[in-house]
């Protein structure tokens, strides 16, 4: 990762960080942010001597995070299902497992305008070759919702945002059988840390 976290705070980190590669600076804005809305957090914990389909997510809360973190039983695959990260998150996962800010910025940064004048986000500005030996995975794609009844959105503009934590864009199409349709961008990222013989 280059200059270690020691002492800094994971936003001190990537503040730091952003100096030097300034396609990280929407990761510092957004660690800068409250959170809009709660975080949903499930835990899957999966033995890797068993063989089963029967492991049941359960859902946790922001404050057991620590303990699902540091206290993985041994040989385990413990998955961390975390949906709408909000900013206080992202800085605990990062500082508890040294996580690469690129890694963050790269799910946070979602916003494609002023491209000449403002930094890319890293998807843009890094090398998918170099970005591919950090070992992680942001799946970016577009999702088709049903918003209802057609004529509840008559006088709506027709570009709008998610009210999430990482708003995300939203793009009113038009209607079809008197249905309201939309084109929503999402993402999904993947990390995988190995914690002495398991793995978060």
């Amino acid at each position: 990762m280059g200059e270690k976290m020691t002492d800094l705070s994971y936003v001190d980190y990537v503040k730091r960080r952003a100096q030097s590669n300034p396609c990280i600076n929407g990761l510092t804005q957004y660690l800068e942010r409250q959170a809009a809305c709660a975080s949903n957090i499930v835990k899957v914990d999966y033995p890797n001597a068993l063989f089963t389909s029967s492991l049941d997510p359960i859902r946790v809360e922001v404050q057991d995070l620590p303990e699902l973190v540091h206290a993985v039983p041994s040989a385990t695959t413990r998955f961390l299902l975390i949906e709408d990260i909000n900013p206080q998150l992202i800085a605990f996962l990062g500082k508890a497992l040294d996580i690469d800010p690129i890694f963050f910025a790269d799910y946070v940064n979602t916003c494609f305008e002023n491209i000449e004048v403002a930094a890319p986000p890293p998807s843009l500005a890094i090398l998918p070759s170099l970005l591919s030996q950090h070992g992680y995975l942001h799946l970016h794609y577009q999702q088709v919702l049903s918003l209802g009844d057609a004529k509840a959105f008559e006088d709506v503009a027709y570009a709008l945002k998610t009210h999430t934590n990482i708003t995300r864009n939203i793009r009113r199409l038009a209607p079809l059988s008197g249905i309201q349709l939309a084109l929503v961008r999402a993402s999904c990222a993947l990390l995988m840390r190995e914690i002495n013989d398991a793995r978060v």
